[in-house]
């Protein structure tokens, strides 16, 4: 079970999630031309690991993380989430290639993942490839009695639109508390984000700014819950080791 937290009710414990878009570990310094011009694989291990430290000091039961690089020449091999995973005591690991098949089993391209770490054993775990865009690939993993949905949505807003009619459908065949989190390259007035809110059944949780990290001005990444779940706070960190910074979620459970 995850550690209990400080919580006015002696009958309910706190779990943590938290998710962080990691950009690949380049560094906030290059914004978004680190696309363009990769930093070092030294950079990379350097950001990592102060990603890794920084986020161990908030303690998640739940991480999931967009923008991993999951072991190619970039991170000199190594396995960003499974680094970080590690580090941070979170044994319960699935990934996910983000790009549509046949991207997938490409060199390069199936190193860009999504990843959700967890305390708690992940009873089921599944990816879904959504119906448009070109990076469109979700991670649903249930621990805790609750499923989770990580997910970096398109930049486009005609396929974003497209594919969050596909996540509409697979939410409304979930039967348990649902935590539907990432990256959505969205902001809450939009249409993309209003039709989660009214056809999946959730409730979008009010966070800050949190793109670009050196100056945040547009709120891109988000949880929506169900109504079964109990939030007890949510917040931006300032971690500035990416292009987003990351955003954190307390929900209070019975034990």
């Amino acid at each position: 079970m995850p550690r209990i937290r400080d919580t006015k009710h002696s009958d309910s414990y706190i779990l943590r999630v938290i998710t962080y878009n990691i950009q690949y570990c380049g560094g906030r310094e290059n914004g978004s031309i680190g696309y363009f011009i990769p930093s070092l694989p030294s950079r990379r291990k350097e950001i990592m690991e102060k990603i890794s430290k920084v986020l161990a000091l908030h303690e998640p039961d739940v991480l999931g993380l967009i923008e991993v690089d999951s072991g190619s020449w970039r991170n000199a091999g190594v396995n960003q989430a499974k680094y970080i995973a590690k580090k941070l005591d979170l044994p319960h690991l699935i990934e996910g290639c983000k790009y549509l098949t046949p991207f997938d089993i490409f060199p390069f391209f199936k190193y860009n993942t999504l990843a959700i770490a967890s305390k708690n054993p992940m009873d089921t775990s599944q990816t879904h490839q959504l119906v448009a865009g070109f990076k469109r690939n979700i991670i649903e993993a249930n621990a805790a009695f609750i499923t989770f949905i990580l997910c970096h949505l398109s930049l486009g807003k005609n396929a974003r639109v497209l594919q969050i009619h596909h996540m509409v459908q697979i939410i409304n065949s979930i039967n348990t508390p649902i935590v539907l989190m990432g990256d959505f390259n969205a902001e809450p007035d939009t249409v993309e984000i209003k039709n989660l809110v009214s056809k999946a059944g959730l409730n979008l949780v009010p966070l800050e700014a949190t793109y670009p990290s050196w100056r945040p001005k547009k709120k891109l990444d988000h949880f929506l819950v169900s109504s079964d779940i109990q939030v007890k706070s949510a917040s931006v960190l300032d971690i500035g080791l990416s292009d987003h910074l990351p955003i954190v979620l307390d929900i209070i459970l019975d034990k």
